[in-house]
């Protein structure tokens, strides 16, 4: 990670929101929502799972590596400080560019596979699934410490949403 912004979250100790701002003058929110619903069947790490996503307050114009290196760093220090937890990044689908969305997530992290986090790194493995034509796709991802005690048992858990994730988005 060459050049991350600087980022802020709410003076409240209970938010979960991170803000940083581009050069460009772009405000970005770096967002953990509960995602206690997809694994009920699983007390032992229900609560320590957690959606995440980031948007811009508007359309970026130009590409902006800092923004990749900003997020990269903010994971690096969330599981620094929460190797326990896991997050689920679910590619935006309301405008169709998930696919891309998805493409340049997987890239980051392509490029960034030993992200530092207590001399160990960070995973992320995918499901995607498609309509029946496979023609719009849906693409999700579990990001999580490679020192998490349960990282089996939440990476096979992970796995199993793929039925629960074609449900809610053949529903959408």
């Amino acid at each position: 990670m060459s050049n991350p912004y600087s980022y802020s979250s709410s003076d409240n100790p209970d938010s979960t929101d991170t803000l940083f701002v581009t050069e460009y003058g772009i405000t970005y929110l770096i967002y953990l929502t509960d995602a206690f619903g997809y694994f009920p069947d699983y007390p032992e790490f229900n609560f320590k799972i957690f959606m995440f996503g980031f948007k811009p307050d508007q359309t970026p114009n130009k590409s902006d590596p800092r923004v990749k290196d900003t997020i990269l760093d903010f994971l690096s220090k969330y599981f620094n400080t929460k190797p326990d937890n896991a997050l689920i990044f679910v590619c935006d689908t309301s405008d169709n560019r998930q696919d891309a969305r998805f493409k340049m997530f997987n890239s980051w992290f392509d490029k960034n596979t030993k992200i530092s986090v207590y001399n160990s790194s960070i995973l992320k493995t995918n499901i995607s699934f498609c309509d029946e034509n496979d023609s719009n796709c849906a693409h999700a991802s579990l990001i999580i410490s490679a020192i998490n005690p349960l990282l089996s048992e939440i990476t096979s858990a992970f796995r199993e949403l793929d039925e629960s994730f074609k449900a809610k988005y053949q529903d959408d």
